[in-house]
């Protein structure tokens, strides 16, 4: 009966020890799900936000480095991200140039999340916060991202630049107007 007890006991032990295996990232939820929610809406930086988390890291680096950064978040200020199937991304800094492409991943844990450009290598973000509302992935310095990105819907009132298709000039074509 002791040896019962104590074969109970270290097996409660055991099982309490061991960290359930899922296939959820923090926020809870599953690739497909993410992968929904990603292609649902256009999306853009969380601008004050991104600068900010930037900013709290720049006592740690080489001032050089801080402007290359600073000015690659600048340039993408604007931006739009649309997150396609078949992980294709599209950027488009809204600058008159086409969108530039990309891809887009999930590891298989759920866990990270990856965006290359061009011939950068991936590198996986810890996911912090993934929902309708945010996205929000860490920095990985190890890996050669040095800030965390934030991601919040396209939407009206998102203070970019909306163009207005629908005056037409005397000849009958459509005019383009920034409001």
């Amino acid at each position: 009966m002791r040896n019962l007890l104590i074969l109970f006991v270290f097996a409660a032990v055991l099982f309490s020890a061991c960290e359930p295996t899922t296939d959820n990232n923090p926020s809870g939820l599953t690739v497909e799900e993410m992968t929904e929610i990603l292609q649902s809406q256009k999306w853009r930086y969380d601008y004050p936000r991104v600068m900010a988390g930037l900013d709290s890291l720049k006592p740690h680096m080489n001032p050089a480095k801080y402007q290359v950064v600073s000015a690659g978040v600048q340039r993408v200020q604007f931006g739009t991200f649309e997150f396609a199937p078949d992980n294709i991304i599209w950027l488009d800094l809204n600058n008159g140039n086409d969108p530039v492409q990309g891809n887009w991943a999930f590891t298989e844990d759920g866990k990270h999340f990856m965006i290359t450009f061009s011939t950068q290598k991936a590198i996986p973000h810890p996911i912090i916060n993934f929902s309708k509302e945010e996205i929000h992935v860490d920095a990985n310095s190890e890996a050669g991202a040095v800030y965390p990105k934030i991601f919040i819907p396209l939407s009206e009132g998102a203070g970019l630049p909306r163009i207005d298709t629908t005056q037409v000039n005397e000849g009958g074509a459509t005019q383009d107007t920034l409001q």
